[in-house]
C-alpha cells in the first residue's frame, strides 16, 4: 500500500495489485465491507512493483535473480532461463558422476536437515555456526534445492566422459579414447563453448530488442542489431583464423564477415554514438569467456587424474606408503570436491549474471509486499491463492 488517509468517518487507501487478482480483491474487499467500499483503478505514472510469476518447481530460482536485482515490471523476466541454464553449466563443470553424487547427497541432507531439525547436531557448531553466518536457513535449503538437477545433470556428464572421482566407470575399450573425454577433445570442447557464447551473447541482445522496443527506446533496438552482427562477424572472422582459412575478400565467409563488421559497426556508431565502440572488446571477451566452462572442467578432471595417479604408484609400495597414498587420496578428493562445489557455482552464475544479463537486462525492480501484519490472535479468513 502506498498512502493510507483517513478522517472521523471515512478513509482512503491506495496501493497496488496483480492485475489478475483485481477481481478478487475487490469480491473478498466489498463482500468484507458490506459493500460500503468505493473500489477503481486510477492512472499514475509510477513505476509499478515486480510481482514475479513462475512454474512452481521452477520458482526456487527467483532466489538467484532477486540476489541479482528484480527485474522491472516491464521487462522479461529471466528466471526460467536461469532455471534451464545454470543447472546445465555446472553439470558440464563439474563433469564427474562421483563429484555429482555426493553433490547430491548432500543437497537433500541439507534440505531434510532444514525441514527436520535434530534435537542435538553431530555437526561442529564452529562448522554449522560459519555456513549459517553467510546464509540463513531457507536461503540454504533453497540453494540445495537449486543443487539437486544441478548435480543430476553433473551425474549424466560423468558418465558421458566415463569420470567417477577421477576413475573410469566402464572400461577403457568402451570409451571414446583412451584419454578422458574432456582431455583427449579439448579442441573440440573449446569450439563448442565459443559456440555456446556466441549463442547466448546473440539471445541475450535478441531479448535486449524486444525489451527496448516494448519501453520504445527503438534506436537502442537498432543499435543491438549492430552489435549482433558485429559479434557474429568477428566469430566468422576468427573461425577462419583457427582454421586456416584465408582472411582475404576474396574467399566467401571473409567477405561476409567484413560485411557484417562494416554494417553492424555504421549502425552501433549511428544509434549509439563513437563512444560506445569501447564494448567491442568486451564484446569478444564475453563470448569468450563462456571457454570457461571447459578450463573449470579440465581443472576438476586433471586433479583427479594426479592425485588418483599418485594413489596408485604407492599401492606397490610398503604399507606405510600406501597409507599415505590412501590419505592423499581423500583429502585430494575432498579438496576437489569443494572447488567442484564452489567454481561451477559461481562461474555458472556469473556467465548468465554478467556475459548474458548485460545485454538485455536492466533491474531495480521494486519488489510487490501485500499490504498486512503478522497474524498473533485472529484467524485468518481470506487465503490469497
Amino acid at each position: 500500500m502506498s498512502n493510507i488517509a483517513s478522517s472521523e468517518n471515512a478513509f482512503a487507501v491506495e496501493g497496488w495489485t496483480p492485475e489478475s487478482d483485481y477481481e478478487k480483491v475487490c469480491s473478498i474487499l466489498n463482500e468484507d465491507s458490506n459493500n460500503t467500499m468505493l473500489i477503481q483503478k486510477i492512472e499514475t505514472k509510477e513505476d509499478p512493483p515486480t510481482k514475479l510469476s513462475n512454474p512452481k518447481h521452477f520458482r526456487i530460482f527467483e532466489f538467484f535473480i532477486r540476489f541479482y536485482s528484480l527485474p522491472e515490471e516491464y521487462e522479461f523476466d529471466p528466471t526460467l532461463i536461469f532455471a534451464l541454464v545454470f543447472p546445465v553449466f555446472f553439470g558440464l563443470m563439474v563433469g564427474d558422476a562421483g563429484y555429482g553424487l555426493i553433490i547430491l547427497l548432500v543437497s537433500l541432507f541439507i534440505i531434510h536437515r532444514v525441514d527436520h531439525p535434530p534435537a542435538k547436531s553431530h555437526i561442529p557448531k564452529k562448522i554449522s555456526g560459519f555456513i549459517l553466518m553467510i546464509m540463513g536457513k531457507n536461503s540454504l535449503k533453497t540453494l540445495a534445492k537449486a543443487l539437486i538437477p544441478s548435480s543430476i545433470i553433473a551425474i549424466i556428464f560423468g558418465i558421458i566422459f566415463n569420470e567417477f572421482f577421477g576413475f573410469t566407470i566402464y572400461p577403457v575399450p568402451f570409451q571414446i579414447s583412451p584419454s578422458p573425454v574432456p582431455v583427449a577433445h579439448i579442441g573440440q570442447l573449446l569450439v563448442i563453448s565459443g559456440y555456446i557464447g556466441l549463442g547466448f551473447v546473440t539471445f541475450g541482445f535478441i531479448l535486449g530488442i524486444i525489451n527496448n522496443i516494448y519501453i520504445n527506446h527503438r534506436k537502442a533496438a537498432v543499435a543491438k542489431i549492430g552489435w549482433i552482427l558485429m559479434a557474429w562477424a568477428f566469430a566468422v572472422l576468427g573461425l577462419n583464423l583457427i582454421h586456416g582459412i584465408s582472411l582475404s575478400p576474396t574467399n566467401t565467409s571473409s567477405m561476409i564477415g567484413y560485411v557484417m563488421l562494416i554494417v553492424g559497426f555504421i549502425t552501433v556508431v549511428a544509434f549509439e554514438g563513437t563512444l560506445s565502440l569501447m564494448e567491442i572488446p568486451s564484446i569478444i571477451s564475453h563470448v569468450l569467456s563462456y571457454t570457461r566452462i571447459v578450463g573449470i572442467l579440465l581443472a576438476s578432471v586433471v586433479l583427479a587424474l594426479v592425485i588418483n595417479t599418485v594413489f596408485r604408484a604407492t599401492l606397490s609400495d610398503p604399507f606405510y606408503f600406501i597409507i599415505l597414498g590412501i590419505l592423499i587420496l581423500v583429502v585430494g578428493q575432498l579438496f576437489n570436491l569443494v572447488i567442484a562445489v564452489f567454481e561451477p557455482g559461481i562461474q555458472g552464475a556469473r556467465l548468465l549474471y554478467v556475459e548474458f544479463f548485460s545485454k538485455f537486462y536492466f533491474g531495480n525492480g521494486k519488489p510487490f509486499s501485500p499490504f498486512g501484519s503478522n497474524r498473533r490472535f485472529t484467524l485468518k479468513k481470506f487465503d490469497r491463492k
